[in-house]
């Protein structure tokens, strides 16, 4: 193949990736029927904190909702979202939302470091491999998954914070 006929497909290619990479940074909203009957049950999970404990996702079930945030250090989206978290995390006692980012593939200094920088206070575990990432289907960095009490799963993987959705579910 001569170089003229394999630069156009270079760039064909470098266009569809960033397409998809920016696909990722979009703000949409996709919600899931909120009838439990129908929802999925989310999988739980065990991984560590920034504390240095081991947190199950089931600890929470039954107790309060939990909005799941994976997110990266790298991630500009991520970063933008923090604002809305930290707000969320405030304005909702421990047993109405629980915020819990999961940070997936980074060493712990790196997280530790975005964390202390942003003031951060909500929960925050470490996915060196991914696996929670992968599970949840969360292929866009931020995605956002509200989960309710009982471990209904109320919205899809999505770019944005899901604030309606968790104000209906909170009855709000």
């Amino acid at each position: 193949m001569s170089t003229a006929r394999a630069l156009p497909l270079w760039s064909i290619i470098c266009i569809a990736a960033g397409a998809l990479i920016l696909a990722g940074c979009s703000d949409t909203e996709t919600a899931r029927d909120s009838d439990p009957a129908t929802t999925a049950i989310a999988q739980d999970f065990s991984l560590k904190s920034l504390s240095g404990e081991t947190v199950t996702l089931s600890a929470f079930r039954g107790k309060a909702n939990v909005l799941l945030h994976f997110g990266t250090t790298w991630c500009a989206p991520c970063h933008a979202q923090v604002p809305t978290l930290k707000a969320l995390t405030d304005k909702y006692t421990d047993d109405e939302l629980v915020v819990i980012a999961i940070d997936s593939g980074e060493p712990e200094a790196i997280v530790r470091s975005f964390a202390e920088f942003y003031g951060i206070s909500y929960i925050t575990l470490l996915d060196l491999d991914g696996a929670v990432n992968i599970a949840y289907e969360a292929a866009l960095i931020p995605s956002n998954i509200l989960i309710d009490k009982e471990g209904h799963i109320h919205s899809q993987p999505s770019n944005s914070v899901p604030e309606e959705t968790i104000a209906k579910l909170l009855g709000c």
